[in-house]
């Protein structure tokens, strides 16, 4: 892995993913529903699925993508790296904008959603710069019993 300086936006292959999984605890809720070896990101590796990795410093800062469920609606997703500075997601934030308006003037990618952890305090904000609505809370969401917020970017 490059120890560049500067993080850059790179396809996100097999060994970024698992570098990226290396960091999120085992027994959390979010492994229970990926899977030990993040089986239900795997899939976002493949086409038409969209799948980036921000990495600098010597290590993946974050993870995220696209995940077509079907032609006309996907689902936005990113990891980050404890390591990633505020600097860092600014990046990711811009790299994202600039795929949702790219994939979103094809039909295929008419709405595409993505759940939030309801305690996350840069929620709102993040995804507000992203063009997302907030749709509703969804209480007790994930395997731990969390809440997650649900946003949608919709085109007409």
């Amino acid at each position: 892995m490059n120890a560049e300086s500067t993080p850059r936006l790179v396809a996100l292959t097999p060994e970024l993913l698992d570098w990226a999984l290396a960091e999120v605890p085992r027994a959390s809720g979010l492994m229970r529903v990926l899977g030990t070896d993040g089986g239900a990101l795997r899939m976002a590796l493949d086409p038409p699925n969209i799948a980036r990795a921000l990495i600098g410093r010597g290590r993946v800062l974050a993870v995220g993508g696209i995940i077509r469920h079907w032609p006309g609606r996907g689902e936005a997703w990113l990891l980050k790296s404890v390591a990633a500075t505020r600097r860092d997601l600014v990046l990711t934030c811009r790299a994202m904008q600039g795929i949702l308006a790219e994939v979103q003037r094809e039909p295929e990618w008419r709405r595409i959603e993505m759940q939030v952890l309801a305690s996350e305090p840069w929620r709102q904000s993040f995804a507000a710069t992203l063009g997302f609505t907030a749709e509703g809370l969804m209480r007790a969401w994930d395997p731990d019993g969390r809440d997650f917020w649900l946003y949608a970017r919709v085109v007409a």
